[in-house]
């Protein structure tokens, strides 16, 4: 029988903590030993910089005085050359023959990696962990990947100042800066795992402090083991007080030893594996999938069907987990939990039987709706009744699962049939629907891909799926059918609570009349008739008796409430329990509250809320007062480990400084909460950055404060934007020129922030901040302007500003409400106007003012005014795209029927087919279609749905076609396609069919009634996707 320990090792969950003294023995090429002991590295160190003095050193001082005698930089290449030809010993070698979780390590050398390198037959291979820049996440989830976490530093990078060798005092009391993940992940692991510490002594401060501070914080932990060969009593006495079991005995007979006992049941995962696959009855051959496609299959990418584990669950599924609002897993869906949407027809026949029939090869449909109004659910019951009612090959990415697209092209070509990938948050998979849907046509796979995605979220400008041109089906509040079906469902498995009391049609008007909700909130609401949502969600966090738990929920919610998962190994320290410890004593009190699972993105167990919409309301309604909110805050970021995306994530969300400026009345609150994060070692650049960001917008602002704190950023630091920390000095300067009283100040302090600003838009391409913010300051000159001549240079500026701002940005929001401002300003001051009309009697030429002087005759209906000044800066300028558009604008605005011909005329020389000009483009597209020629219209629709816009845009009608009066048109139109949600009709005037949508119906429960062939009549806009029925009357 093996113990523990040696279970643990030959499992690969065991953590390797090295030091000096596994390198002491490392060799040359001529296999002299060239490793060393701390005082003979002292010896070196004295030899090389001090002169070999007699005096007494320590190896503190020696390396303290050598760094001020020789720099720093010539101190390190010494360092590298005394360990950069360590070969590994017989040891190294040895350990490379087993899996480990990670390998910790304070030593510079390279002889791990040697050994790793040459071990051809290695388990895993080496990823060197260095500082917090380097991908942490990344390794420690691929189970082929080890991490070779080097805390002091490594020869490899020689020199860098981020994170230099760490050797003296002063590089230890830094030594965490830039590298606080590595700490971060260190700590967890002493807390979680088994760690071997091998090499070490008493003299090692960094690694006692470590200990200590665990045994300070009380958390219970593994009894770690401490190898030394040389270890006598006195020694061993102290580590056995460090809770560590004491071995004395080298790496090599510890792991030999071990080895000897090998147990090919635990070594290989075949044996685990049953002897029919999950998927065995999908494949028409003999084939079998791979070792690690089973694995991915049994926990990840899930056939959903009716098994053994699923239906174990069920029958002790508690329903009201699920009528609490917790979806999680798919026991609730075996039990006919949920209750049948209105949409869940039209996407079964979407989905089974018109995919059957199609002839594309990459299928995409997007189930969108707003938080908290089901789509999850429906999701899992669309991926169950794929299989249990139709028979087909339906998928569903697990919670907590990667999207891995090696193994699904392998699933792809074993089963050779089409299959049905389910993806909720499908935005969180990007990269790999893009990869999917490329393998699909290269290879000519058959696939659809069904997602989720919240409205909001999916209109986001960083959504890169949307020109995959999905189908999509929308989520609205519960229709009669729903409520319904709700009411039924909660009847048949007694789930209605205090609603109970009611009558039928009671209980039905009473959920009708909060269908307009979120149906999270209209559920529980339902369930607890009576009370308000935020009543129900604070009663529920004051009824959690145990006190532990309570603090364990809140901290679960400060997570979720930015839709992140909270990592089991961070609830290890936070609370110093494990997961089996969590099961069996908070199970109870939490159960209807939180969700587990595991999490193969960390590879960890996770933690969350039922809803992140449940987690706000919480942490909102939590805290007494603004001390008790610092004070969570502060506990959550002790063991924040930024080389988690969680958890970096959720750093960013707590140190936002405007967020915090909203939150914390007393900045001294607010300040120590920056605190906690500068002492683990949080990148200061970005703690000086939120400082400033929050003395800015605090309702006391002290901007020359802020100014002090973006001045102490090092503007060397390499892994920090220093444009993001300019932007934010230019808005300090133009914060202190708005309240300055001093009109020297105010030219003063505007110029700096002009200067700031002008420089980040020549290097800045990705935000149109510094175009915004240099608008705002312009503003703020033209507002206070006195010297007319000024006014006209000035208005120049603004143009010329806001047309670069929309040529890179095009529709952007804050760009629209600043040129809305702008326009507001200057049509309010008939001084303003009239030095617009004599600047351009003197220099007719100047684009920025002809456009000011047309936009106000246009917005005045004086079309002739504006087009004569128009007419001639285009005699010497006849391409400019911007006044041609001006011009096409004023013909549409005065009579658009009338004078199409002469706005097309314009539009065409505002734009090229492959450029950013959208709205001419898009305007054009839409005469075209009106009067002239449909298929060059539908041919523009189709470039315009390709842009690179957000979907927000790209979806947004507007241009109604109107009759000769200017009133909305209507045609006589029949249905030709309908589901719940839309359908296609034709008209007479137009040869393709036209979308119609359900919202367009005055009353949208009549659409239940409507048929292929029945008459409507329809209005028609358009968006960048084509022509759309704006309003639809039922004849």
């Amino acid at each position: 029988m093996m113990d523990y320990t040696e279970k643990q090792v030959l499992q690969g969950k065991a953590v390797l903590f090295l030091g000096a003294g596994a390198s002491y023995n490392c060799t040359d090429r001529e296999k002299k030993r060239i490793g060393f002991t701390g005082n003979e590295l002292l010896q070196k160190i004295n030899e090389e910089f001090l002169g070999n003095t007699p005096n007494h050193l320590t190896l503190d001082f020696a390396s303290t005085m050598a760094i001020q005698k020789a720099g720093r930089e010539n101190f390190d290449l010494f360092i590298k050359e005394l360990v950069c030809d360590f070969d590994p010993t017989n040891e190294h070698k040895l350990l490379s023959e087993f899996k480990w979780k990670a390998i910790f390590t304070t030593n510079y050398d390279e002889a791990i990696e040697k050994a790793y390198r040459e071990n051809k037959s290695a388990l895993q291979k080496i990823e060197k962990i260095i500082s917090d820049n380097d991908s942490l996440q990344k390794v420690v989830v691929n189970p082929d990947k080890l991490p070779i976490i080097k805390i002091h530093g490594c020869i490899s990078r020689p020199n860098d100042t981020r994170t230099p060798l760490v050797i003296s005092c002063s590089d230890y009391r830094r030594h965490q800066e830039n590298r606080s993940s590595l700490y971060q992940y260190l700590k967890e692991c002493l807390t979680s795992d088994l760690v071997i510490f091998y090499g070490y002594g008493l003299g090692d401060n960094n690694i006692v402090g470590i200990l200590d501070d665990l045994e300070k914080e009380g958390v219970n932990r593994t009894r770690h083991i401490w190898l030394d060969p040389f270890m006598d009593e006195m020694y061993k006495d102290y580590w056995e007080s460090k809770n560590l079991l004491c071995k004395v005995n080298n790496l090599y007979d510890f792991l030999s030893e071990i080895k000897s006992k090998k147990d090919s049941n635990i070594l290989s995962l075949n044996s685990f594996l049953k002897n029919d696959s999950v998927i065995s009855k999908l494949i028409p051959s003999n084939d079998r999938p791979s070792n690690e496609l089973e694995t991915y299959l049994l926990k990840q990418l899930l056939y959903v069907e009716m098994n053994d584990e699923i239906k174990r669950e069920s029958d002790n599924y508690n329903n009201d987990i699920f009528y609490r609002g917790n979806a999680h897993g798919f026991s609730w869906v075996a039990k006919n939990l949920d209750f049948q949407r209105a949409i869940e027809r039209t996407l079964e026949v979407e989905l089974f039987e018109n995919f059957e029939i199609s002839n594309q090869l990459f299928n995409f449909l997007i189930i969108n709706g707003y938080a908290g109004s089901g789509k999850s659910v429906l999701l899992k019951r669309l991926a169950w009744n794929g299989v249990s009612k139709f028979n087909g090959n339906c998928f569903y990415l697990s919670e907590g699962a990667t999207l891995n697209t090696k193994l699904i092209f392998e699933l792809i070509k074993l089963i050779k049939e089409p299959i049905i990938l389910f993806v909720d948050n499908i935005l969180e998979h990007q990269t790999e629907i893009l990869e999917i849907k490329n393998f699909s046509i290269k290879d000519c796979s058959k696939i659809m891909i069904v997602g989720a995605a919240r409205s909001n979220e999916w209109n986001n400008s960083e959504n890169i799926l949307d020109k995959l041109n999905p189908n999509f089906f929308s989520l609205k509040d519960l229709n009669d059918f729903e409520v319904k079906n709700l009411v039924n469902k909660l009847k048949e498995f007694k789930a209605e609570g205090s609603l109970k009391e009611l009558s039928d049609i009671d209980k039905y008007k009473f959920i009708k009349e909060k269908s307009n909700n979120q149906l999270l909130v209209t559920l529980l609401e339902a369930t607890h008739y009576g009370q308000e949502f935020s009543e129900i969600i604070k009663d529920e966090y004051e009824g959690i008796y145990d006190r532990s738990a309570k603090d364990l929920y809140l901290s679960i919610c400060c997570f979720h409430r930015h839709g992140l998962e909270l990592r089991a190994g961070m609830i290890k320290r936070l609370s110093g329990i494990n997961f089996e410890q969590f099961k069996e004593k908070f199970l109870q009190p939490l159960e209807l509250l939180v969700t587990s699972y595991y999490s193969y993105r960390v590879n960890d167990i996770v933690y969350t809320t039922r809803h992140s919409y449940i987690a706000q309301h919480v942490f909102k309604q939590a805290f007494l007062s603004e001390m008790d909110k610092a004070q969570q805050l502060i506990k959550i970021i002790r063991y924040l480990n930024i080389g988690f995306d969680t958890d970096s994530k959720a750093l960013d969300f707590i140190l936002k400084g405007r967020i915090l400026a909203e939150e914390f009345n007393d900045k001294d609150l607010a300040h120590s909460i920056f605190n906690i994060a500068q002492d683990i070692g949080v990148n200061n650049a970005f703690i000086l950055h939120q400082r400033a960001i929050f003395e800015i917008n605090h309702q006391n602002p002290n901007y020359e404060l802020a100014l002090d704190y973006l001045k102490r950023i090092n503007s060397s630091d390499g892994y920090y934007d220093m444009r993001t920390v300019e932007h934010t000095k230019a808005n300090a300067y133009r914060k202190i020129a708005l309240n300055s009283s001093s009109k020297q100040d105010k030219i003063k302090y505007r110029n700096l922030s002009l200067k700031l600003l002008n420089d980040n838009i020549r290097t800045s391409n990705r935000t149109s901040m510094p175009y915004h913010t240099k608008g705002l300051v312009l503003l703020d000159e033209i507002k206070d302007c006195d010297n007319e001549n000024d006014l006209v240079d000035i208005i120049k500026d603004f143009e010329n500003n806001l047309s670069a701002g929309f040529k890179k940005f095009p529709y952007d929001e804050s760009l629209t409400v600043l040129e809305h401002d702008f326009s507001d300003e200057i049509d309010n001051s008939p001084r303003a106007i009239e030095k617009i009309k004599e600047a351009l009697r003197k220099n007719s030429d100047n684009i920025y003012i002809v456009q000011r002087y047309a936009k106000f005759y246009i917005k005045k209906n004086d079309f002739l005014e504006a087009r004569t000044c128009m007419l001639n800066f285009l005699r010497n300028d006849v391409n400019n795209r911007a006044i041609n558009y001006l011009m096409a604008y004023s013909y549409i605005k005065e009579n658009e029927s009338l004078y199409f011909q002469n706005a097309i005329k314009y539009l065409k020389k505002c734009y090229s087919p492959r450029d950013s000009n959208y709205e001419p483009k898009f305007l054009h597209a839409c005469l075209e279609y009106i009067y002239q020629s449909e298929e060059k219209a539908l041919k523009i629709f189709t470039d315009l749905n390709q842009s690179n816009v957000s979907p927000k845009i790209k979806n947004k009608p507007t241009h109604m076609i109107r009759d000769s009066e200017g009133n909305e048109r209507f045609f006589d139109a029949i249905i030709v396609t309908i589901n719940d949600q839309f359908g296609f009709v034709k008209t007479s005037k137009y040869a393709e069919n036209i979308y119609v949508h359900k919202s367009t119906i005055s009353n949208e429960e009549d659409w239940e009634a409507l048929r292929p062939g029945d008459p409507l009549k329809i209005s028609i806009w358009f968006s960048f996707r084509g022509p759309r029925a704006k309003t639809a009357i039922i004849l």
